[in-house]
């Protein structure tokens, strides 16, 4: 499931694609709309155009002249892509902008779109948490309580937005932090560690484009795979469903 970085990847790669540009037609087929829409897609984008974009954790705005915003959830296994000519395969969102195309292809059918008036309002009524990458260390120690699992707690986006499965074993691997250990059994520099690794895993992962291949020596997203090993003591991964999530983790260097 795409997470912070790769939204933010795919945020780049629409704007650097059909960014002021006019857009001529628009399409959406397969997605549902938000309760927030003020109406289809095919209506409202052609003679507008892509001014810049706001990301909050998974969720994706793009910002339009005359006002609106165009939301896009990439669900599960959402991508976009710049084409010329035919349409790609599952194809669910299309714009065309100046002789420039992008698709949002979703073979699970399992995003969302809307046309929509405000970012902020449209975050606040679904009880988000803050921006895994701009809320403050004071705010997340506040928020990160209760006696339910690490894991469950990172997963959870009334937390804080944008961490999910894989960026979570990454933070929880590099503070050696088994994902079952409730928040309650945590100590003061466990916590700052979970915020610091947060944030550097979800910003290493945009640094390289987030090719997990590039990342740095030591990282469990190198090699987080079934039968793979830990960086640090060798030995083959673990494997938990916390969270009702599958979890990796190292069963020598976490606990």
């Amino acid at each position: 499931m795409p997470e912070l970085p790769e939204v933010e990847t795919f945020a780049r790669s629409i704007v650097n694609a059909v960014g002021g540009r006019n857009v001529e037609n628009a399409a959406s087929s397969g997605l549902p709309y938000c309760r927030e829409s003020v109406g289809t897609v095919e209506e409202l984008l052609p003679g507008k155009v892509v001014t810049g974009y706001r990301r909050h954790g998974k969720a994706l705005f793009l910002e339009l002249s005359g006002g609106l915003w165009l939301y896009i959830h990439f669900g599960m296994s959402g991508r976009p892509l710049a084409f010329h000519g035919d349409e790609p395969p599952y194809t669910r969102l299309r714009i065309d902008a100046d002789g420039t195309s992008v698709a949002i292809q979703d073979p699970r059918r399992l995003g969302g779109v809307g046309v929509i008036r405000s970012p902020d309002s449209f975050v606040s009524s679904r009880r988000r948490g803050p921006d895994a990458l701009a809320v403050s260390e004071e705010e997340f120690l506040s928020r990160l309580k209760g006696r339910r699992a690490v894991k469950a707690a990172l997963l959870d986006q009334s937390l804080v937005c944008g961490v999910g499965n894989l960026y979570a074993d990454e933070v929880l691997f590099q503070n050696r932090i088994l994902p079952v250990r409730r928040v309650d059994e945590l100590d003061d520099d466990e916590k700052r560690g979970v915020f610091h690794w947060m944030g550097k895993a979800l910003n290493a992962s945009l640094d390289v484009g987030t090719d997990f291949s590039l990342l740095p020596e030591g990282m469990m997203l190198r090699d987080r795979a079934k039968d793979a090993r830990c960086p640090n003591c060798g030995e083959t991964w673990s494997t938990a469903t916390v969270g009702g999530r599958t979890s990796y983790f190292c069963a020598v260097c976490q606990h």
